[in-house]
């Protein structure tokens, strides 16, 4: 029976192809599934080396019951809901991810003062 990390790797790959910079999408999704904390690390105090400049001070729509994984202060990925991740904000260090990988929120650690990230990836046209 396959890890839950094992079962999150779909959600990190589509998170990274929608948001995380294009050099550092396969490092992205090694270090969610194997060094959860080295990325906790670069949420923390290097996240503009993740993601694209015009997701700081972005944020994306979460509905209570959405799906999410979260990657913080914990050694390993937890999926949770947003009602539950919801009471995290503003305590910085975390990265919220839709269970999709078509949105998330994040926060840096508090120094000198929280950074908010996020976006929500806007679904491509297919003509029928």
């Amino acid at each position: 029976m396959p890890s839950n990390i094992s079962l999150y790797k779909e959600t990190f790959m589509v998170f990274a192809a929608n948001f995380v910079i294009p050099e550092f999408r396969e490092r992205f999704v090694h270090e969610a599934l194997k060094k959860t904390e080295r990325l906790h690390r670069r949420i923390c105090h290097g996240i503009e080396g993740l993601f694209p400049a015009h997701y700081k001070g972005g944020t994306a729509p979460f509905a209570p019951n959405d799906a999410c994984l979260v990657i913080g202060w914990e050694r390993t990925v937890i999926k949770t809901s947003w009602s539950e991740v919801e009471k995290m904000i503003g305590s910085g260090g975390f990265l919220i991810i839709d269970i999709s990988g078509r949105k998330f929120y994040a926060e840096t650690e508090g120094e000198p003062r929280i950074q908010i990230w996020g976006g929500e990836a806007i679904p491509r046209f297919t003509p029928p």
